[in-house]
Parts: C-alpha cells; structure tokens; sequence
C-alpha cells in the first residue's frame, strides 16, 4: 500500500479509536452505576417509604445524557469506519452503509471478498444508525423514538423486583443498557476489522 494511502487509513483508524473510546467510557460510567444499583438491592432489598406506597429505588444519574451521547459517539464511529474505504477506492463513504453496499454490489461480483464483508456489516450499522436517528429525528409511530428507562420495578407474586435500566425503540421489546453498549463497541470494532482486511 503506498504511503499516502497508509497515512490516510491511519488517520481514519485514529478518528475512530477515539470515537470508540469516548463510548468506552460512557459504557463504563453506566455499567459501574448499575452494578452499585444491582448490588444495593442485592444487598438490602428494595426499602419502601410512606407505609409501603413509595419504593426506594437506584438510579443512574443523567442516564438519558449518556445514551444521548453515548450513541452520537457510535454513529460517528461508524462514519469513520466507513471511510475506512475511501483512500483505497477512491470513493467519499460514512456512516451510510446501505450505499456502500450499493456500490460494492455494482462494482464487484456477488461472490467478491468486498460485497461479503460491507454486507455481513450493514445489520449491525442500521441498528446503530436507527436508535441515534430516533434521538435526532423522533417521530410518533412505531420504532420512531428511542425510549430509555432507568431502573425499574416489576411485581412478581406481589414481591418487587429490580430491572435494570433498558432501552429499546418504540414498540420494541426493551433491552438492558449494559449489555447493549458492550455489543455496539463490539459490533463497531469488528466492522472496522472487517473493512480494513478487504
């Protein structure tokens, strides 16, 4: 690879380990506040005030402000993944993998190393992509906002249980916070791997 295209790759691949570090942190600062919450009720159950009609329950502080954050930080990794292409081909990619999967299907055979790799990443890219946008541009229909909660009770045979904070898009069955940030990191690094081996 000529120097000029290694520099730039590199540059590219720097942009993106700060991006992925930035949601690192944010992953670290909600996993640690949910383990404290966890452990709390763990240890000593989830107390009630007024005569059993207020529960005391944990919480993350600014949980909706590192979400925010949280997925800004993952959707511009994910542009700077995509530009991972750009000094090898010639070509001006982002974050918007649907028409880089559109252009390595016109340029390469189906059976290309190059349309394998942008298609095996566009699933994981779109479910990034569609939880930020639905931070940016909600609409009131299905899937159209991004709905965060944070710890939360259920009532199981009438005994209180914890849930952990969650999030999910509208109509969707809510996910926890925790593992949903450790998978897009996981997620991100891996589409980056993948596009710079083509």
């Amino acid at each position: 690879v000529p120097e000029p295209t290694r520099s730039d790759v590199a540059d590219i691949m720097f942009g993106l380990q700060r991006r992925l570090l930035r949601c690192f942190e944010i992953h670290q600062i909600v996993r640690d506040q949910v383990a404290v919450g966890v452990d709390a009720v763990a240890r000593d159950g989830i107390r009630s005030q007024a005569m059993g009609q207020v529960l005391e329950i944990p919480s993350v502080l600014d949980l909706e402000n590192h979400v925010d954050s949280f997925l800004q930080s993952a959707k511009l990794a994910l542009a700077d993944a995509g530009r991972i292409l750009n000094p090898f081909f010639a070509q001006q990619f982002d974050h918007k993998f649907n028409q880089i999967v559109k252009w390595a299907s016109k340029t390469f055979p189906a059976d290309h190393p190059v349309v394998h790799e942008v298609l095996a990443c566009e699933p994981s890219v779109k479910g990034i992509v569609d939880m930020r946008n639905a931070i940016d541009h909600p609409k009131d229909q299905p899937l159209g906002r991004l709905v965060a909660t944070n710890f939360d009770v259920k009532f199981v045979d009438g005994t209180p249980s914890l849930i952990e904070p969650s999030w999910g898009l509208s109509g969707e069955l809510p996910r926890p916070i925790v593992p949903g940030m450790d998978d897009i990191v996981e997620n991100i690094l891996t589409i980056g791997e993948r596009l710079l081996s083509i």
